[in-house]
C-alpha cells in the first residue's frame, strides 16, 4: 500500500511540474505574440509613412496623374534610373531575419537599411529636381 502511495505522489509531483512548465510556456508565447503584433504595427506604420512620403514626391515631380497613376509611375521609374536605386537586400539577411535567434534585431537593422535607402533616394530627387528647374531656368 505505501509503494503505491508514493507512485502515486510522484506522479502527482510530476504532472504538476509539467502543469507548471505549460503555464510558463503559454505567458511565454503571449509575450511572444504581443511582441510579434507590436513589430507588425510599427512595421505597417512605417510603411505607411514611406509610402505617403513617396507619394508626396512623385506629385512633386509631376509624376502622378488621374486614372492609371499607377501604371504611369511603374512605367516612368525605369527611365528615371529609379530601379537601381531599390535594391533588395541579399538573400542571407532575409534569411538571417527569419531565424528565432535573429529576433527584431534583423528586422531593426533591415528597417533601418530601408530607411537609409528611401531617404538617398529622396536626396536623389531633390537634386533631379534642382537640375530640372535650372535647366528650364536656362
Amino acid at each position: 500500500m505505501q509503494t503505491l502511495a508514493s507512485v502515486t505522489k510522484k506522479a502527482l509531483q510530476k504532472s504538476k511540474v509539467r502543469r507548471q512548465e505549460q503555464r510558463n510556456r503559454c505567458q511565454e508565447l503571449a509575450k511572444r505574440v504581443m511582441n510579434l503584433q507590436a513589430e507588425k504595427a510599427m512595421a505597417v506604420r512605417v510603411c505607411q509613412e514611406n509610402k505617403s512620403s513617396f507619394e508626396l514626391r512623385l506629385s512633386e515631380l509631376g509624376m502622378t496623374g488621374g486614372s492609371g497613376g499607377e501604371k504611369k509611375v511603374l512605367g516612368a521609374l525605369p527611365r528615371l534610373g529609379l530601379a537601381a536605386d531599390f535594391q533588395l537586400p541579399p538573400p542571407s539577411v532575409l534569411r538571417a531575419a527569419e531565424t528565432p535567434a535573429a529576433g527584431g534585431t534583423a528586422h531593426r537593422r533591415e528597417l533601418r537599411a530601408i530607411s537609409e535607402r528611401l531617404e538617398r533616394h529622396a536626396e536623389w530627387l531633390q537634386s533631379r529636381a534642382k537640375e530640372g528647374t535650372s535647366a528650364v531656368t536656362a
